[in-house]
């Protein structure tokens, strides 16, 4: 049995640490993620997939696209508001998304986030638009339906800088 022990031991060095010398790809992934794309790892290839569209400037929302967020928060009846948000044109799907930050339980420590979104400019004092859920957050903490068509990368969430420091 030891014999055994140690010969599957010395195959898994070997196995590792030639894997490049028997044609095995080996991909540096803080590499890939610094030259623009984005690498995913595989044992039989790497696949490359088209960046993100770039950002669009954040815009402040006014006010009234703020109370219709608060208002799909509220309206779950957990005791939760979101009474501060940004929003950011997503160029893939035309939509508006607003970021909020939520108070009440599900801001309790670090302040959870949520992301909606919306076809109205939420920049429009008369807007009147639904708002969406976009991510976890959003869905778990509010009455928003889904938004089916917005493709989200927890990974990849730009909006998230366009919500405004507490004042």
């Amino acid at each position: 049995m030891r014999t055994w022990g140690w010969v599957a031991g010395a195959t898994a060095v070997l196995v590792l640490s030639g894997c490049s010398a028997f044609g095995a790809e080996v991909i540096d992934l803080d590499a890939s993620a610094n030259a623009g794309s984005h690498t995913v790892a595989s044992p039989t290839a790497s696949t490359t997939s088209t960046p993100p569209a770039p950002a669009e400037p954040c815009v402040t929302v006014s006010k009234a696209a703020l109370k219709a967020v608060d208002l799909v928060v509220r309206d779950k009846g957990e005791n939760n508001t979101v009474t501060r948000a940004g929003a950011q044109r997503d160029v893939d799907s035309g939509m508006w998304l607003v970021v909020g930050a939520f108070g009440g339980p599900a801001g309790a420590g670090e302040g959870a986030l949520g992301i909606w979104a919306t076809a109205q400019d939420p920049r429009a004092a008369d807007f009147a638009s639904p708002v969406l859920a976009v991510d976890g957050a959003a869905s778990q903490w509010s009455i928003a339906e889904p938004a089916h068509d917005i493709a989200y990368d927890p990974a990849y969430a730009p909006v998230v800088v366009c919500l405004p420091d507490p004042s």
